[in-house]
């Protein structure tokens, strides 16, 4: 009988040990979990800013060389936005 209570303790001993580690794997999921949120936050904000002063203009020629793209560009913005000057497009 004592013997039983002996293994009966161990084994209750060995549980509480496993509970305490799926507690704390838990807790270390959720940290990384945040971790990984936050990365993702930084990640897309950072791809954002990569982005931020470069424009996509869709339906250009791709006949249209290098050497006169930026007067095109101008032409074209011009055109769609009728008020604004060379002066007023700012390109690099």
């Amino acid at each position: 009988m004592a013997e039983l209570a002996a293994r009966a303790q161990v084994t209750e001993h060995k549980m509480e040990e496993v509970a305490e580690a799926v507690s704390s794997h838990d807790t270390d999921l959720q940290d990384l979990r945040e971790q990984l949120r936050l990365l993702e936050e930084t990640n897309e904000d950072l791809s954002n800013r990569t982005r931020r002063n470069n424009i996509l203009v869709r339906g250009l020629p791709e006949s249209v060389s290098t050497e006169l793209l930026l007067d095109t560009l101008t032409s074209v913005f011009q055109t769609l936005l009728l008020t604004a000057t060379a002066a007023d497009l700012l390109m690099d």
